[in-house]
């Protein structure tokens, strides 16, 4: 967490001040005493710098905790909304798994019509959801809340698909397609929340999905209820954000500020806390701060509850203890500075008044000499020693302004000098600077020609072999999964012979482009040989590695090339190597064995991917 503690007021620099005023003019009356006088100065510092390190030490102490007391109580009222929040967002999620079991029979004896009216009971009772509908495993709408989006593909939606694999609770998002239907004429957008299911039969098999769409206007209602009881206690407003900085919940004119994404920052490291921010009028709050906690049945929603408290009101505790802290410091160092001046002034008043006829003396007032005081020795002692020094000063005073001048012509001729010799050695250095980056521009571009395929621009077999050993012995040093992918394209000699090697060439380069888009910008990617390329996926295991072998396949299936006005179809067959818990010391036992994955590919029809479980034999 954050420190809170509130800076300097205005009584405090205003208490400071009168303490130095008042020191320095207990300075200036004896800062020509002799040491007598100056232990006695010495006492009045040091009284008063212990006094000063006593009210701010105790200042400090008191503040820091009270401070930290406001902190944490607003700290404390986030985690109890954000508990609040985790609560209603859990039954919602509820409901809707509670209506899809009950639906399993309907589905089972395609009773659509008799669905409708469960969920439109549903809605009814609960006016959070904007849209309830029931999807086939097609995708294909087949019972919903005032029939909308009846028999519409909803296949391609992230709920649909993501509740295929399971239970699905989704960020903020607009829905247009919905949005026509529901509020065609509304000039502010609808938000929705995502809720959807999978229908399962009594034998875990899928029947379908159960999803729903909540009104991001439940999340108002929800602020509403929770503020209620703080607000009689503290003067304090709501804020809910995602990890992305969008606005849940709050002022339209906090959306992407500073504020905001401060706040964010250190939730994102400490999960809940306290901060002291400026809104963007530049006012001043603190805020305590709490993340949702992670919960499977939520894990896309990584927001944040933030209460917010105006600094003035917050601290004005804080502020109020301080400046009564300081008030009385500041009495007591008076208190002490004026006992040290009269102790100063009793002492040294016979030799304030020998400074004066110095004084007087120097500025050549004074016509007669030093009056001899017997006060104590050391003046006594004083005005003899200066009767005899003051003619021997003034002789020394002419010989010494003749070495100054002197001094003066031999330090400005050396400066010349030195200047010169400087700035010839700057462009001495100038000059080597400009050829060592040369030199570093000159290998770095080397290497890169060493390591890259002219034509696809992606590493060659010599980077393959360089960086992929590294990433394997990163993979056994950590035990770690490790796999590779083998993929050619299916037919390119047809490819050659029916449109030219250029166009094959430029295939080769659409082909690139796709496998960028479909692995991760971690993963290495090279070419072997022709139209061969390798993949390294490091930390991928082989459910991974399979995920991202068919999206590369169904990505070249999907995108033909379009080259003078033609358009070439492509496709690709991968061979999937996975290496976890072996004994594989280098490279080239995996890239056998994806190899071989990619031979059987081939043998079976080509645009597929075949996977070998697992490495085998000792490299």
């Amino acid at each position: 967490m954050s420190d809170v503690t509130p800076g300097p007021s205005p009584t405090y620099n205003a208490g400071m001040i009168q303490i130095v005023s008042s020191f320095n003019a207990v300075g200036s009356s004896i800062i020509t005493n002799n040491l007598k006088s100056r232990l006695v100065l010495l006492f009045g510092s040091l009284t008063v710098a212990l006094t000063v390190i006593i009210v701010a030490f105790t200042s400090s102490i008191a503040t820091r905790e009270l401070s930290e007391r406001v902190g944490l109580k607003l700290q404390e009222a986030s985690l109890q909304l954000r508990d609040k929040v985790e609560i209603q967002i859990a039954e919602r999620y509820t409901d809707l798994a509670i209506a899809a079991k009950m639906a399993v029979s309907l589905v089972e004896k395609r009773s659509y019509a008799e669905m409708t009216g469960i969920i439109e009971e549903m809605k009814a009772g609960l006016s959070d959801y904007a849209w309830i509908g029931f999807v086939s495993l097609s995708g294909e709408v087949k019972a919903s809340t005032g029939d909308l989006l009846l028999g519409a593909d909803v296949s391609a939606q992230p709920w649909f698909q993501e509740a295929l694999e399971g239970p699905y609770l989704g960020d903020i998002h607009k829905a247009l397609l919905l949005e026509k239907l529901i509020n065609p004429e509304g000039e502010e957008p609808l938000r929705f929340i995502d809720v959807s299911v999978p229908l399962l039969d009594s034998e875990a098999q899928m029947l379908g999905v159960m999803g729903a769409h909540l009104d991001l206007r439940w999340v108002q209602e929800m602020r509403r209820s929770l503020l209620d009881g703080l607000r009689n206690r503290l003067d304090v407003d709501l804020l809910i954000a995602n990890a992305e900085g969008e606005l849940i919940l709050g002022p339209e004119r906090l959306k992407s500020s500073d504020f905001l994404s401060s706040i964010l920052k250190g939730a994102a490291n400490d999960g809940s806390g306290y901060v002291k921010a400026a809104l963007p009028d530049g006012t001043e709050q603190l805020v305590g701060y709490s993340q949702l906690r992670q919960d499977s049945r939520y894990d896309n929603l990584d927001w944040t509850v933030m209460v917010y408290q105006p600094a003035t009101s917050a601290f004005t505790p804080v502020v109020d203890l301080r400046n009564a802290i300081i008030l009385a410091g500041i009495g007591t160092a008076v208190f002490f500075c004026l006992l040290a001046w009269l102790a100063a002034h009793r002492v040294t008043r016979p030799l304030l008044k020998l400074a004066r006829e110095a004084k007087a003396l120097n500025q050549g007032r004074l016509r007669k000499s030093i009056t001899l005081r017997r006060d104590f020795a050391e003046v006594e002692t004083l005005t003899r020693a200066l009767r005899s020094l003051v003619d021997g000063l003034m002789a020394k005073e002419t010989e010494l302004t003749s070495l100054n001048a002197s001094l003066e012509r031999r330090v400005d001729a050396r400066t010349l000098e030195l200047e010169s010799v400087n700035s010839a050695l700057m462009e001495e250095m100038q000059l080597r600077e400009n050829l060592y980056k040369e030199r570093e521009d000159l290998i770095t571009k080397l290497e890169h020609s060493a390591n890259t395929d002219w034509l696809t621009g992606v590493g060659n077999r010599r980077y393959l072999f360089e960086a992929g050993e590294l990433a394997l012995k990163r993979a056994i040093r950590h035990k770690r999964s490790l796999s590779l992918l083998i993929f050619d394209v299916d037919h390119f000699k047809t490819i050659n012979d029916s449109h030219g090697h250029g166009a094959g060439d430029e295939a080769l380069r659409h082909l690139m482009r796709l496998a960028r888009e479909a692995l991760r910008d971690i993963d290495l990617l090279a070419r072997i040989g022709g139209e061969e390329f390798v993949a390294v996926l490091e930390d991928a295991d082989e459910s991974q590695a399979a995920k991202v072998a068919e999206r590369l396949r169904l990505s070249v299936a999907s995108s033909p090339l379009d080259t003078h006005g033609r358009r070439i179809g492509m496709t690709v067959s991968v061979g999937v190597a996975t290496m976890v818990d072996c004994q594989a010391r280098n490279l080239e036992v995996l890239l056998a064995q994806a190899d071989k994955a990619l031979y059987e590919a081939k043998q079976s029809g080509r645009n597929r991917v075949v996977q070998v479980s697992r490495c085998s034999g000792d490299a």
